[in-house]
């Protein structure tokens, strides 16, 4: 007899092809027999073969399962094997998919001879044809009895299901009446199809985590359409679904094989062709490939993911370029027809440029770049907006303020009617002759002519930095001249870019930009209030927004009450967003956010409001996502660019604010002057010496905010006699006494120094430190080292180096990786005894792997910071990803309604039922905001003692560590490691090689192949020669030229 369950599922356990372990919801229930009712339990998990209940996980669906109950009394859980299901209101996955399966499985294959046909006739057992008989002949097709559905499966063989489900049209080739041909038609689109697709792309291997991103991106629950575009999408060409972010064509080419595509099929060369072109991009951050490379990378992309015995006549040995023995098509010639297919399904572009080697990339990226660079073109030569009249008008203002004060006029009891003495106001412009002398003593002139005698006589420069001289005593700030024509810039220009530096003020000249904007804004009323003002008019229209459908445009014109905000603050990154927010005190968001866009959408979904647009960080937009901005804009709007060209750039494929800068075309300011920290500022300084190209003199030296501790390879040896590392040249390039920097003391017990050395009394003399050498430092030769490292000198108490001395023997090469680990250990160590905690301190690696990467250093710093105690209750989520209370960890989700983004930091401060975990985050502003993790929300947390480079991006930091060797060089760029400086507010340690701190400065990383500044450079010479060298067509050598 078999026990009965039912719940909800909650989530998937475990999965390995068919077979799945569901954890049902809290307090499901198990049907007691002997009372005939149900009873609750708080845990209860499924074990079976059901794939296709993966669409129901996380979802209302109630199930009842069959099988047997097993009670842990370790886990203090019910487990049910052997599982079957049922519904509990009968509305479960058609039965198609099982069908479709069993068919497949039941099927032998007569390896008989075939003439080289790759497809074998195929026989079913008896068992298998009743069973499609008895599905067509069912209630859900209507008119189709068992004589009907025998002459069906007697026709179309034991595959009737695969063939009527690829192609409808072999039903009209069957014998069945008119009727029955429409009837299992209409069933088939209507029902069978719609409500199957799920289930059957699970039983083709698709996971859970796919099935949910295509109901989310299709909205399959809330549109009738969407089931059937699902479902034509899984019958007739599962590539479609590449357009699902998150599903790439390698994760349904095994969709594919496993449904029957053949290696050759033309739909698989298609999506291949545009996933190698999509991978090239955002592997490299280039906007195209050349054709050449893309020749190569598709037949090792076709062959390398084909599961099955690929066909020999495609093995790479054979000749692509030769047609079969039997007279097939090459693959690369069908290579080569599918292209010209994608040309004209506007899938790829190809540039021609005349070359042998032409370009190549997305129709989608081809549109990306040249609407950027039209949009652009339309603010440039289209000068008046909404605001030129207002900034016009208050610069009058200014003007007769200016001359009224010049000519001592009291505009205060100035009435439109009221008179002047003539002589007053022309004292400075009489002509000195006494002929010209104005015999009127008293000639009257107006107002008016007081305007226009100021603007004749007062510049707009004059009245600029009028305006610039009210916003300084506003904000209590001086200007320098660079940040005031940046100010003037953005007031005066529909398209401008502000760039600079850290430290160089951009944040200031943002704030000015904002305060002189309140003077001109015809929609604030008092300049002295302005920011509570917009704030009131952003949350009056998000309400707003709010309240529409999905349908409705906003119609600011036919709201009473409602007013656009004047400007619009937004960045790339919830992150970003938040430091625009604390700086500004105006509220800003994300990009996405505003423009509520879905991810992947190439379209918002709604326009900016307002007048202004502000985008921080556009060093990290991309090509795409800069597309949508520009499309988002109003015709009368503006729009100012603010960022740091030299930062790392963007994520996805394209470097905007680079190109567009570059292109010299673009009005523009770059801030030099450095005002934060100071000139002298050894952060400012060094992050100055990395972005042009070097390391400075200096580095070496210890000072109030920088630090390099070496880890040796090779160009440097050990004066023991000084504790002062030598370069091999003799020059002393440092000295490191402990006593020389304030940021570490010799305060080290020897069991601290025992963390990061071995213990020399267990070492022979004259024998290696380390018994594998080869493993630390590969093909370095090194010997004639003292025991202790000299990677160690700097941070070891001077005891200890003294103790050390005496034993002089030769080692073998030691690994650089995990010596800069050590010394990274013991920095936080003389930090934290100093009174630095976890908040102080960031480490910024260049990459997750090697125990200088963040995967590694966060282990690490957690046994520092937080270490575990025996009743400390832990949160597993994956393998080796566990939590615990008083974790540093950083949420990778943006929650906008809670004000908590992507990148931000927080602690865990507790561990509630159900595994739920509380994380509080801290903001500049001093707000405080909690979030509460469910156990599913976990992927969303990731500890936050040491971060990559690339995630810190936007976001800054007291002390940041950098670790930095010759195991990195994939990662190596100049921006990369500017990136990482500046994100330093007080203090920066560097830890590693030297010589890779100097390869990682050389080495340009902005270097992108995109074809944007060739394109703003051609618009510039006209449409016609744009439109000329930036046409469509395939390359001359093939004969595809449009």
């Amino acid at each position: 007899m078999t026990d009965k369950v039912m719940g909800k599922i909650a989530k998937i356990t475990f999965s390995k092809g068919d077979f799945r372990i569901y954890k049902l919801r809290y307090r499901s229930q198990i049907y007691d027999s002997l009372n005939d009712k149900w009873k609750q339990e708080d845990w209860i998990s499924v074990m079976g073969d059901f794939p296709e209940l993966d669409e129901y996980v996380n979802t209302s669906k109630e199930l009842i399962f069959d099988g047997y109950l097993e009670y842990s009394e370790q886990y203090n859980n019910y487990t049910l094997k052997k599982a079957t299901y049922s519904s509990v209101d009968g509305d479960t996955p058609a039965d198609v998919s099982k069908l479709m399966k069993q068919t497949q499985v039941a099927q032998t294959a007569q390896k008989a001879p075939n003439n080289g046909n790759d497809n074998p006739k195929r026989k079913y057992d008896k068992y298998t044809l009743d069973r499609l008989v008895n599905f067509f002949s069912s209630d859900t097709f209507e008119g189709i009895g068992e004589k009907a559905a025998k002459t069906l499966v007697s026709e179309l063989g034991g595959d009737a299901l695969q063939k009527i489900t690829k192609d409808l049209t072999v039903i009209d080739k069957t014998s069945l009446n008119k009727k029955q041909k429409a009837s299992l038609k209409d069933a088939f689109e209507e029902d069978v199809l719609p409500n199957s697709a799920l289930a059957t792309l699970s039983s083709w291997g698709m996971t859970s985590n796919m099935i949910t991103k295509i109901k989310e991106f299709y909205r399959y629950d809330k549109l009738k359409s969407s089931k059937k575009k699902v479902a034509s999408f899984t019958y007739k060409n599962v590539y479609k679904f590449t357009e699902v972010p998150g599903i790439s064509f390698l994760k349904i080419d095994k969709v594919a094989q496993a449904a029957g595509y053949a290696f050759d099929d033309r739909r698989r060369i298609a999506e291949c062709l545009v996933y190698s072109v999509t991978q090239s991009l955002q592997r490299t951050g280039d906007t195209y490939v050349q054709t050449r490379d893309l020749l190569e990378s598709v037949p090792k992309d076709l062959r390398s993911n084909w599961q099955s015995e690929i066909p020999e006549r495609y093995l790479a040995h054979n000749t692509n370029n030769v047609a079969t023995k039997n007279g097939e098509d090459s693959l690369d010639t069908k290579i080569k027809e599918v292209m010209q297919y994608l040309k004209r399904e506007k899938k790829l572009a190809f540039i021609n440029d005349n070359s042998s080697n032409n370009k190549i990339t997305t129709y989608q990226m081809f549109k990306n770049e040249n609407y950027i660079v039209k949009a652009i073109f339309a603010l440039l030569e289209q000068e008046d907006d909404s605001l030129t009249e207002s900034v016009d008008d208050f610069l009058e203002e200014l003007k007769f303020a200016i001359y009224a004060e010049q000519n001592d006029i009291d505009i205060d009891s100035l009435t439109q009617e009221e008179s002047v003495n003539q002589n007053e106001i022309d004292k400075d412009a009489k002509d000195d002759t006494e002929t010209d002398k104005v015999d009127e003593e008293t000639k009257s002139v107006t107002r008016m002519d007081i305007y226009a005698r100021a603007n004749e006589a007062i510049s707009d420069e004059q009245a600029f930095n009028k305006l610039i001289d009210i916003v300084e005593d506003d904000l209590n700030l001086q200007y320098a001249e660079e940040q005031r024509q940046a100010i003037v810039g953005a007031l005066t220009h529909r398209f401008f870019i502000i760039t600079g530096g850290p430290g160089t003020g951009k944040t200031s000249v943002l704030n000015g930009i904002m305060k002189a904007y309140s003077y001109i804004f015809p929609e604030v009323d008092d300049s002295n209030d302005y920011v509570d003002e917009i704030n009131d008019m952003r949350k009056q229209w998000d309400d707003y927004l709010k309240s529409l459908g999905d349908d409705d445009d906003p119609d600011p014109d036919n709201v009473e009450g409602i007013v656009p905000p004047p400007v619009t603050l937004v960045a790339p990154t919830g992150r970003a967003a938040q430091r625009m927010k604390e700086s500004t005190k105006l509220e800003a968001a994300t990009i996405h956010r505003r423009l509520k866009l879905r991810v992947g959408s190439k379209s918002p979904d709604i326009s900016f409001s307002g007048r202004l647009v502000v985008i921080d960080e556009t060093s990290m937009v991309d090509t795409s996502l800069m597309s949508v901005v520009l499309s988002a804009l109003e015709d009368d709007m503006r729009i100012l660019l603010i960022g740091d060209s030299d930062q790392l750039p963007s994520v996805g494929p394209g470097q905007v604010l680079s190109d567009i800068l570059r292109s010299d075309i673009v009005p523009y300011v770059r801030l030099t002057k450095i005002f934060r920290q100071g000139e002298g500022s050894r952060i400012v300084n060094l992050a100055k010496s990395v972005n042009s190209g070097s390391l400075p003199s200096d580095f070496n030296q210890v000072s109030e905010t920088m630090r390099y501790i070496p880890v040796d390879d090779g160009s440097s040896v050990y004066d023991s006699s000084s504790l002062n590392i030598i370069g091999t040249d003799g020059v002393d390039t440092d000295s490191f006494n402990i006593d020389d920097s304030n940021l570490f003391n010799d305060n080290v017990d020897d069991e601290m120094v025992a963390n990061v050395m071995i213990n020399y009394d267990e070492v022979p003399a004259n024998q290696a430190m380390f018994s594998n050498a080869n493993d630390y430092f590969g093909p370095d030769e090194r010997s004639g080292y003292d025991l202790i490292p000299n990677d160690f000198l700097p941070i070891m108490p001077n005891n200890a180096v003294e103790q050390m001395q005496p034993m002089n023997v030769n080692v073998e090469p030691v690994n650089a990786d995990e010596f800069a680990m050590n010394s990274i250990v013991q920095v936080v160590n003389e930090m934290r005894a100093q009174g630095y905690t976890e908040d102080d301190i960031q480490i910024l690696s260049p990459m997750h792997k090697y125990k200088t990467g963040t995967d590694n250093l966060n282990e690490v710093m957690r046994k520092i910071f937080n270490p575990k105690s025996s009743d400390d209750k832990v949160v597993e989520f994956a393998k080796d990803k566990t939590f615990h209370v008083g974790d540093k960890v950083m949420n990778r989700v943006n929650y906008p309604d809670l004000g908590i983004y992507n990148g931000d930091i927080g602690k865990i401060t507790s561990i509630l039922p159900d595994e739920i975990v509380l994380v509080e985050f801290k903001y500049g502003n001093g707000e405080i905001i909690e979030k509460d993790y469910s156990y599913s929300d976990l992927a969303a947390l990731t500890l936050a003692y040491a971060t990559t480079i690339h995630k810190s991006q936007g976001s800054e930091y007291p002390i940041v560590i950098i670790p930095m060797i010759h195991q990195f060089q994939f990662m190596f760029a100049r921006n990369l490691l500017y990136t990482a400086i500046t994100r330093a507010k007080q203090k920066i340690i560097l830890v590693g090689q030297y010589s890779a701190f100097q390869q990682c400065s050389k080495r340009l990383g902005t270097n992108r192949k995109t074809m944007l500044v060739d394109k703003i450079r051609a618009m510039a010479k006209g449409p016609d020669y744009f439109n000329e060298g930036f046409g469509l067509g395939l390359w001359s050598t093939y004969g595809y030229q449009e």
